[in-house]
């Protein structure tokens, strides 16, 4: 099934046949090199489906200056506790209120750590900010607020039980139908005093907030 092509002499009128060769039934060369394109694979994406479980958490930049964020300025309260008390306090190291703020250190650290890895324009950053802002607000107002009531409280119910002979005197008010959860007498009350360090200081908060963004920026 060759095709030919008729051509006209010039001098005698004849016609020759050029034969072409066919391509039919001809294999077709064939790029077997590979496919680079297919075959790359993003290194963050393959180190990702390696690691699994606390690997894979560890492995998060946002968790990690999260978690060293609040850490240190767990440990960090040791010491500023000391500083201005004097005395070894080793509970600052599980305990709310001191010096800085934990909270505080580690939203800033999360907010701080998602910025700078999924930028200022995603959806998660204002989300961490606005979470950020209600916990300092707490620790600075809400929470410092009840450390103050509870201190009030501790000098009352002290001053009360000084001057009125005892436990067994009823606080004014009371009725034997009281259903108040601290009970309808004094003796109902616990002995352990309030907690009073519940808050922050405006300068806890800030110191907090600065720790967190210097912690996120080393751990992204």
């Amino acid at each position: 099934a060759a095709r030919s092509m008729r051509h006209k002499s010039v001098g005698g009128g004849t016609h020759s046949r050029l034969q072409l060769p066919s391509l039919r039934g001809r294999k077709t060369r064939t790029d077997t090199r590979p496919n680079i394109a297919t075959k790359a694979v993003p290194a963050a994406t393959a180190a990702a489906a390696k690691v699994s479980g606390w690997a894979a958490l560890w492995a998060n930049d946002v968790f990690v200056a999260g978690f060293w964020s609040w850490a240190l300025a767990q440990v960090l309260k040791v010491f500023t506790t000391a500083y201005n008390m004097g005395t070894w306090n080793w509970k600052m190291l599980k305990s709310s209120g001191g010096m800085p703020s934990s909270h505080t250190s580690m939203c800033v650290g999360v907010t701080t750590a998602v910025a700078l890895k999924h930028g200022l324009g995603s959806s998660l950053f204002p989300a961490c900010l606005a979470f950020t802002l209600v916990v300092m607000y707490d620790a600075a107002h809400v929470r410092w607020q009840a450390g103050r009531h509870a201190a009030a409280l501790n000098v009352l119910v002290k001053h009360y039980r000084a001057t009125h002979g005892g436990a067994d005197a009823s606080p004014a008010g009371a009725t034997e139908e009281s259903s108040s959860p601290v009970g309808r007498t004094l003796e109902d009350l616990p002995e352990e005093e309030l907690k009073e360090v519940l808050g922050h200081t405006p300068v806890q908060v800030y110191a907090g907030a600065a720790l967190g963004i210097v912690v996120a920026f080393l751990a992204c």
